[in-house]
């Protein structure tokens, strides 16, 4: 991997969230494209919510893993007509059938995922800020705190 290649990954993720995120969508997948998948007798509400917290990892995870912002979007965006695609190839499987209501749960999974995701580029972006190094080895944050608790005398700033 060369050393742009690991800079991109680097600065927001690591190689095991990236694995931890391919193997998630492997199993969303392969989970939608095998025939009568799913928990025996699960609830219509467990489906929906397993849809929805499985796109919300896959939209929030990459959009939080990757240091260009525009392949984090575009990655996480991109799962949503994954969805559609996946719901549209199990009309053609048998047991299984097109359904709406688990494509509206991938959508909404996948803006939570992205709100999340980009809360997530937030805090990463602010904590870095907050930790630059200042000339004696101080950093930005240790010196508020140090502010805070020294106040100063009544009346030093009035004069």
């Amino acid at each position: 991997m060369t050393q742009e290649k690991q800079l991109r990954l680097g600065a927001y993720g690591n190689k095991t969230i990236l694995l931890l995120w391919l193997t998630i969508l492997a199993v969303v997948v392969a989970g939608s494209l095998i025939p009568h998948a799913g928990p025996p007798d699960a609830g219509v509400g467990l489906d929906k919510a397993l849809h929805g917290i499985l796109y919300a990892i896959l939209a929030g995870v990459a959009m939080g893993l990757f240091h260009d912002r525009k392949t984090a979007l575009f990655l996480a965006v991109a799962v949503a007509p994954t969805g559609f695609l996946l719901e549209i190839a199990q009309a053609h499987i048998a047991g299984r059938a097109f359904s709406a209501g688990d494509l509206l749960a991938n959508n909404v999974g996948v803006i939570t995922g992205l709100g999340i995701g980009i809360l997530w580029r937030l805090k990463r972006h602010y904590a870095r800020l907050c930790t630059v190094d200042l000339s004696l080895g101080e950093t930005l944050s240790d010196k508020a705190y140090e502010m805070r608790q020294d106040p100063p005398a009544p009346g030093a700033l009035s004069q």
